[in-house]
């Protein structure tokens, strides 16, 4: 038990961040961190859709994709820690550390126990989904068989052809990853292990929105998430709504989709626009909208109507034709999978 913890805490949560800081690197932000823990996941997801799909109509073994995945995921950890240690200057780290002054307030110990509450009901009690009939018993089976969307989850019985609904868009072939590489048995770390971990990525993401809209006031970041927190927990009116899906389905690509990666690509976006990086944030952004392809059939329209929004919106504002052309580029991804789904279907 003690040997899964361990591999819990490194795969979910120091490889991420490892894998994220590859990029966040080249950022002097304070919040960098946070944003390492995101692009981390968002990294893990767009290479796994990017190998998933044409392995799927090449029908070749779960096994492969694993190995695959793991050591692209493996070679890109090692280039991190190596770009990553050259910096690191450990002594004046330290000695940072040190002179920081731990000083809770109210607003900010608030915000923390909701948050946690919300991630402790949902790591100890459990909600179970019609949906999970499908998408959890496919990651079951994609072990179990050693083989992508070939065997239905529903009947047991070999497909007649693919099933063009949720090829594209593979996500549980993630949680069958997870759950070879820790262990667990994927009806685990769907119910138990995947929530806490979404629920606190979501609330990162909310953490970045805040500090931008408030200029990095951390009183009124905290307001801020104290107040999503109480809609969140209250927002049950209907079990279609993203409050719902958080804490009640974020096992689910499509509730990831909702509450983590179109939030990311707002965030994304005006870093884009509002920050001289080069090219690191539209790549960031490409990154982000591969990832929304793997999460949900529905994430391949709704992160380019998203993006096409904002771009509409900044290309008014700021009249700058580039936006519109680095923002094309950056959807080439769910146009390209769109067509596929149209022309296979």
């Amino acid at each position: 038990m003690f040997f899964k913890l361990l591999l819990c805490i490194l795969i979910l949560g120091i490889v991420p961040e490892i894998l994220g800081l590859l990029i966040t690197q080249f950022w002097k932000e304070k919040s960098s961190i946070l944003w390492s823990f995101i692009i981390g996941y968002f990294l893990e997801f767009a290479i796994l859709q990017l190998l998933a799909i044409p392995m799927i109509f090449l029908k070749v073994k779960f096994t492969v994709l694993l190995y695959s995945w793991c050591a692209i995921i493996g070679v890109l950890l090692v280039l991190s820690i190596i770009m990553n240690l050259r910096k690191l200057k450990i002594k004046e780290t330290f000695n940072l550390i040190k002179k920081q002054k731990i000083e809770p307030k109210p607003m900010y110990v608030i915000a923390i126990i909701l948050i946690g509450l919300q991630m402790f009901i949902a790591f100890f009690y459990t909600h179970i989904d019609d949906d999970d009939a499908f998408f959890v018993a496919t990651s079951n089976v994609t072990i179990e068989e050693n083989s992508m969307y070939i065997i239905s989850a529903e009947n047991g019985s070999p497909y007649k052809e693919f099933p063009m609904r949720y090829v594209f868009s593979p996500f549980p072939l993630y949680t069958a990853i997870i759950s070879k590489l820790i262990q667990i048995h994927p009806t685990i770390v769907a119910h138990t292990i995947f929530p806490p971990i979404f629920i606190l990525i979501a609330y990162i993401v909310y953490t970045l929105l805040g500090i931008k809209l408030f200029y990095g006031d951390k009183e009124d970041v905290s307001r801020f998430l104290i107040l999503l927190s109480v809609i969140y927990i209250w927002g049950n009116f209907s079990i279609y709504t993203n409050f719902s899906f958080l804490l009640f389905r974020i096992w689910q690509g499509k509730a990831i989709l909702a509450n983590i990666i179109l939030p990311s690509i707002w965030l994304l976006f005006l870093k884009c626009v509002e920050e001289n990086k080069g090219i690191i944030n539209w790549l960031l952004l490409i990154i982000t909208m591969l990832a929304s392809c793997l999460v949900s059939s529905m994430g391949i329209p709704l992160a380019a109507i998203t993006l096409g929004g904002l771009v509409v919106v900044f290309l008014v504002k700021d009249k700058k034709v580039s936006y519109l052309i680095k923002s094309g580029i950056c959807v080439i991804p769910n146009i390209v999978y769109g067509l596929m789904y149209l022309i296979m279907k």
